[in-house]
Parts: C-alpha cells; structure tokens; sequence
C-alpha cells in the first residue's frame, strides 16, 4: 500500500522555537507499517525550523518524487541536551528511504542550514536499494559543525549532504558550504559496500570547506564518478582540498 502526498505553494515559518521535527512522515507506519509515503513538493518554503533531526521534514519509509521550486533556509537540527548518538542530523530533510528527484523544471535552494551532520540533508543508513538523485538544486552556506569530540562517526561530515545512498546530482551547485571534519559539500558513505554515486551535467563545488575532503569526501568500496563539473576554490586544513578518497 502506498500513500501520496502533495505540498504545493505552501510556506512554512517554524520561528526555531520547535523541539521536534516541523513535519513527520513516517509512510504508513502509524498504521502498521504496511505502505509508503510517496511526496511531491512543488513550491513548498520552508525556513526557520528546527528538530532533534530534520529541521524541516523527518521522512521514514519515504519516496520524495519531486522538489521543484522550493526554498528551505536556516532550518536547524539541534540535539542539543539530548547528548545521544545520531540526533542533531540533517538541517532541512532526515531521511531513511529514496529522493528520486530528476525531473525537477524549477530550480530548489538549500541556503545556510545547520546539522551535526548533512546540514542540509542526512540520508540514513537504507536499505539494499535505496537512491538519491537530484537535479537541478543549489546548496549555498549549509555547514555541519561540532565542537568538542565527535559522538558518532557521522559528526562533523556534510556540510549539505551526507548520504549513505547510490545515486547521483546533475546540474547541482554546492557553495560555501563548510564542515567540521569530513566532507565540505559532500560526504559519500555506505553502510554495506558497493555502492555507485556520480556528479555530472553542469554541476560545481565552489568554495567549500573541510578537514578533510573541502568538496567531497568518499568512503573505501564506493565508485564515485565526476564529470563535466567545476571544482573551484574548495579548501581542507588536512587532506584533499577538493576531494577526498
């Protein structure tokens, strides 16, 4: 059984006075698990929202279809007096299940979110076959920051997104993006090796910043493809100023 759900032409304002997830799609689970949620977002903007992971939406069991012409900024994800492992995750989207986002016409902006990790967007750890594709999305100022020692291997990578899922960006622009230790834009990881993750048409890292891997970082056992993209001005105070491996 599947569930469909379409946001359009809708804002949301979340003031950052919230300590859950603004929206919580967790598929069919509150009736027994037996489906999936399937949601298109068309025009939807999201700012000012904060949760213990996904600022903005906290998807489980989720198919994202489209996001076309949506803004999500300064959305935050904050575990802050919840010291546990894996909270604080994903400024804008936490998501366990796929976004298949290649036909997107309008472009959809990430702009200065903030997470433990994946500023903008945390892809858990999935299934075999789970995906993420995007296309035509901007990622502008999301930062992944800690202080202190690290909680969990996650902390301080992606500074917009930190995905354990094959898939791949087209036409995808990640800039002035920063983390605290791994992967400035981009952090690549798999939970069970194997897994395919390519960067192409006309998409660039300019700007980004990191420990190690001031664009992208990316786990042993993943095939990672780049091409036709700009990698311009990207910095880490280690290892791999533009990419890491």
């Amino acid at each position: 059984m599947q569930v469909y759900v379409t946001l359009k032409n809708l804002t949301i304002d979340g003031s950052l006075n919230g300590t859950g997830e603004t929206l919580h799609f967790q598929g069919m689970a509150y009736l027994g698990k037996l489906g999936k949620l399937i949601l298109d977002l068309q025009n939807v903007t999201a700012k000012n929202c904060k949760g213990v992971d996904g600022g903005a939406f906290y998807l489980c069991n989720a198919t994202v279809t489209k996001m076309s012409g949506c803004h999500f900024e300064n959305c935050v994800a904050d575990n802050s007096g919840r010291e546990t492992e894996g909270s604080g995750y994903g400024g804008a989207f936490y998501i366990e299940g796929n976004i298949d986002n290649l036909s997107n016409p309008q472009l959809t902006k990430f702009i200065s979110n903030h997470a433990r990790a994946g500023g903008a967007i945390f892809i858990a750890k999935p299934n075999d076959g789970s995906t993420l594709y995007l296309k035509n999305i901007q990622f502008n100022g999301n930062t992944a920051l800690i202080t202190g020692t690290p909680q969990s291997e996650e902390d301080g990578c992606g500074g917009a997104v930190y995905s354990r899922a094959s898939g791949g960006f087209q036409a995808t622009e990640f800039i002035n993006n920063h983390s605290s230790r791994n992967g400035g834009a981009l952090y690549v990881g798999l939970p069970r090796g194997g897994n395919l993750l390519s960067v192409s048409g006309n998409s660039s890292f300019l700007g980004n910043k990191a420990n190690c891997g001031g664009a992208v970082y990316v786990e042993e056992k993943i095939f990672f493809g780049l091409s036709n993209s700009k990698l311009i001005g990207n910095v880490a105070s280690s290892q791999g100023g533009a990419i890491y491996t």
